[in-house]
Formats: structure tokens, sequence, C-alpha cells
């Protein structure tokens, strides 16, 4: 275990147990990479199975198999030594002579799962429709997505009974839950819920994300989207016809932005939206879409508008039919 650790320092572990840790696994804590569960209860296990991408089958002591069941239910590999491979489920078994094969096993699911497009989303439970609607209506035209919705209070069942289904769509979503910590760094008068997206390069992984609001409906491939170079640009979005007609202004829409997510990492984007908001909350009309224009003023790069359609916005000029996402501005 102590090479697999060190040979793969991007590779996060979670090692956990029922009861106490005796003094070799609690060794483990001074690696940055790994992380100690000692005294596991149900809801932790839950969300280690949720989060965490593959099970390492690697103890000799007596089989896991409720857990193990638990990943191969959801889809998830199981990886195991030839010496500690106890029954005879799907599974992926390497030879115990070297852990050199396990490592190019690990690094090849790392591999497989960058390949995905990344799709952020963000809701409380009570938009969950909203949410299908929108995921459906994403994988109807479109596979090879990594969705990620951020969330204070979705349960992990949903989480898990959705992935079964998109597992068959070569798609998965992620449980990119935030407790109230992280929202209570805002100050504001509105709902804080609302600045969920802020939070996306806490969660998200690639290095370009598209984040969709949950009253969209998208219709057609989405490839083309994904192509679009963003160079230094922190995120492409459409132009806001509404702020042109009603405030005067050159904005874009924040309900699809594609996201430079490697250079908000970078410059610290959350924490300087999060400064701005406390500063500007009361003067502000738009909430979170004011404030991201602030930051991000004359410089974004404007998509076309197939990419973002609202339906208030069919009021200012006419449309091309070859829409792609149909933005309906939370009217149902």
């Amino acid at each position: 275990m102590e090479e697999l650790v060190q040979s793969l320092p991007e590779v996060a572990f979670h090692i956990g147990a029922y009861t106490d840790m005796g003094d070799i696994l609690l060794s483990f804590d001074q690696y940055p990479n790994v992380y100690l569960y000692p005294n596991m209860v149900g809801v932790v296990i839950d969300e280690m199975i949720e989060k965490s991408d593959a099970y390492l089958d690697i103890h000799k002591g007596s089989p896991m198999e409720f857990i193990v069941n638990r990943y191969v239910s959801a889809g998830k590999p199981v990886l195991t030594f030839d010496v500690t491979n106890k029954n005879q489920l799907k599974r992926t078994v390497v030879s115990s002579q070297s852990s050199l094969e396990m490592i190019e096993s690990i690094k090849e699911l790392q591999r497989k799962k960058v390949e995905k497009k990344a799709i952020a989303l963000a809701a409380n439970y009570q938009s969950a429709d909203q949410v299908l609607t929108t995921i459906k209506s994403v994988c109807c035209h479109n596979r090879g997505l990594r969705f990620y919705l951020i969330n204070r209070d979705f349960p992990t069942e949903w989480f898990y009974n959705l992935n079964r289904k998109l597992k068959k769509l070569d798609c998965e979503i992620v449980n990119a839950r935030i407790n109230a910590s992280h929202l209570n760094q805002y100050v504001t008068n509105v709902h804080k819920e609302v600045f969920l997206p802020c939070f996306i390069s806490d969660f998200v992984e690639e290095d370009k994300v598209l984040y969709l609001d949950c009253d969209l409906v998208v219709t057609r491939d989405l490839s083309s989207l994904f192509a679009v170079e963003l160079e230094d640009y922190p995120l492409g979005a459409v132009k806001d016809l509404g702020g042109q007609i009603y405030f005067d202004q050159h904005i874009f829409n924040s309900g699809v932005m594609l996201i430079n997510n490697r250079l908000w990492k970078q410059e610290e984007i959350r924490k300087q939206l999060i400064e701005m908001t406390n500063e500007l909350h009361d003067k502000v009309a738009q909430d979170v879409q004011s404030i991201l224009n602030i930051l991000f003023k004359d410089h974004w790069l404007a998509l076309d508008f197939k990419y973002n359609c609202s339906t208030l916005h069919m009021h200012f000029q006419i449309i091309d039919q070859n829409l792609g996402l149909i933005h309906r501005l939370s009217i149902i």
C-alpha cells in the first residue's frame, strides 16, 4: 500500500475501517493524498462509495463482500491482487509479485476518467425534477460526460440510482456536496444557494467545464461548444440581450458558461467572488450574474447565441431555428 501511495501522489486514497486503526494504518496519515476513516458508519461508507472512482480490495483479512457488491452494483471497478482475490466477482486482478502492474491499472483508470467532458450543475433538492430534465436533454444528444452537481441536500441514493442509468450512456454524475460553512462565507441579502456555481473549481478536476443552469433544455451535440478555445479568457458566454435592453450594459448571461477551470484554480476565482460579493451584494441587480460580470468585465469570450437561447431574448431579435440550448429562465 505504501508503494502505491508514494508512486501515485496525484491519486487520493481513502482508507476506512469499522474499528479503531492500528499503528500501521495510522502511519499513512503523514501522506497528503491519504485520508483515514476509523470507526466508519453507514453514512460515511455511502459517501466514500459515491465519491471514489474504484475500490482497492487488497487487504488479506475477511472478505468485504458488502463493500465489493456496492461498488460492482454502482458500476465502479474493483482492483485486487491475486493473493487477495476472495471471490469470483468481475474485477481487475493483478500479480502480487510487483506493485507496478497495480500502479499502471490505477493510471489507466485515471486516463479513462480524464477523457470525459465535464458539465457542472448547481441546485437544491427541491429542484431535482429540473435537474433531471436538463440532464436527460443533454444525454439525448451527447455521450462521454461527467456531471458535477454542486448541492447541499441531495441524498446519496439519488446519485447512486442515477449513476446506474448514466453508466449505460458512458456518463456519470458526481455528488459535489458543500456544507453551510462554504456558503456562510458570503454576505448577501438573497438566498445563498444562488452562489453555488462559484464553487465549481473546488470540485471539478478537468481544465475546461461547461456550467449549465437547471432551467435549460439541450437540443444538440455539444462537441462544437467544448471545442471552443478559451485561450486566456476565464470563460466564454452568450451576450445578455436583456442586460443591454434594460440596463444598457454589455454583459453575459451566466446561465451557460464555458469555464477555463485551470485558470479559475490558478487565480483563486472563488476567493475573488466571495470578496466581491461581500463588498457589493447590496449594490447589484442580478446577484451572482452581476458579480461575475463585474469581475470579468470586458474579459470574456462571446459565444454564438445558439449556445444560450433565452426565451426572454426571443422578444428582442429574430432567432435562428438551429438552436442548441434553450434557456427558459425558470419559467416552467
